[in-house]
């Protein structure tokens, strides 16, 4: 079995079924809206502390056991 890690632009797309804009999304993990642009476009990657507090909120909305 493999497994694959979402890209930036996976994980954005999933948070903006409950935030509708870059902004909000920037908020939520406490970057900038250019920052969440760049990962949109494959321009930069995500670090693992902020890749870890989207999967927890990503997981809260689905009523999933928060990732640790």
């Amino acid at each position: 079995m493999t497994i694959t890690t979402p890209t930036p632009a996976e994980i954005v797309a999933r948070l903006r079924e409950g935030m509708k804009t870059q902004n909000e999304i920037a908020d939520a993990l406490g970057v900038s809206q250019p920052t969440v642009s760049a990962w949109i476009a494959g321009r930069q990657e995500m670090s693992r502390p902020v890749r870890i507090l989207a999967e927890k909120i990503i997981a809260e909305r689905a009523g999933k056991p928060r990732p640790r």
